[in-house]
Formats: structure tokens, C-alpha cells, sequence
């Protein structure tokens, strides 16, 4: 299966400080996992995000609870990991009933479509070889907590 070292230029902030390290590790393993939010059930907002992008995703989902919205954030580590699993544990993570799909990736969009349907909002950076410091890029991008926070609240048209 996929291998990789991975290293950021910025520090990256752990969101998993509410999961249990067992229930992550078996989350990693499947590939994606419901790292924040309800785990069944309908949502208004379905969050996929990766790698650094998924402390901003749950920020934004944290935002939208708070204006009393239904969310759930979803950690996709490997899409190669997670097409292994049964379809119905692929299915339980992405076909659930949500009125938005949202991705939040730094690198381009092509793919996400997997994740968010036709219909999702995918947030992403189509450009290459931008540099700067790491509040600076994302606030640019569009990376920040608030912004995805914004995007997805005119997406919806609230």
C-alpha cells in the first residue's frame, strides 16, 4: 500500500485530541474517518479535508454549530487506503445525507469530486509555486477557518 514521510514547512496543529489514539490509528489505517462532528445521521455540512487543512476544516465546522448547523469533518489520509475498504464503510463516510459537500484542499481540486459529488463545494488552490509565511499563504488561499467559514455560508446563499 501507499508509504510516504511526509514533512510541512509550517507547523501543522492536531485535531484529534477528541478521539481516542485507537479509534484514530483504525481511522488512518481505513484511509478517511469521521475525525469531528455526528457520526450518523444526516448533516447540513460534510467536511473532507487532508493534512494540514483539516484543523481549518474543523474550525469552519465549529463556526457553523455555532450559527446551529449539523456538521461533520472527515480526515481523508490515504484515497488509495480508503478505496481498499468494503463499500460499506466507504459508503458510510461518503455518501451520508448532507446538504453541502465541502473539500478543503491547499493543492488543486481534480479529484475531490470523489468525495463531495457534482453538486459539493470544493475549496482548493489551482495556482503553483507561491511562497510565503504560513498565516500569510492560507489567508491568501482562502485556508483560514473564517474564510472556508465564509465560502461555505455563500455557497449555501445564508
Amino acid at each position: 500500500g501507499p508509504v510516504a514521510i511526509t514533512f510541512t514547512r509550517q507547523p501543522v496543529k492536531s485535531t484529534v485530541s477528541d478521539l481516542t489514539r485507537q479509534k484514530a490509528l483504525e481511522g488512518v489505517r481505513r484511509g478517511a474517518y469521521m475525525l469531528y462532528g455526528s457520526e450518523s445521521g444526516a448533516v447540513d455540512y460534510l467536511f473532507f479535508a487532508t493534512g494540514s487543512e483539516v484543523h481549518a476544516a474543523v474550525g469552519a465546522a465549529k463556526k457553523l454549530e455555532n450559527d446551529g448547523r449539523s456538521v461533520c469533518v472527515v480526515s481523508v489520509v490515504s484515497w488509495e487506503l480508503f478505496d481498499l475498504q468494503p463499500q460499506t464503510y466507504r459508503a458510510s463516510v461518503i455518501d451520508r445525507d448532507a446538504g453541502l459537500k465541502i473539500s478543503v484542499e491547499a493543492g488543486i481540486g481534480l479529484g475531490w469530486q470523489k468525495f463531495t459529488g457534482s453538486d459539493g463545494l470544493i475549496i482548493s488552490q489551482e495556482t503553483y509555486g507561491a511562497s510565503a509565511p504560513e498565516p500569510v499563504i492560507e489567508d491568501y488561499y482562502g485556508l483560514t477557518a473564517e474564510k472556508i467559514y465564509q465560502r461555505v455560508k455563500k455557497g449555501t446563499g445564508e
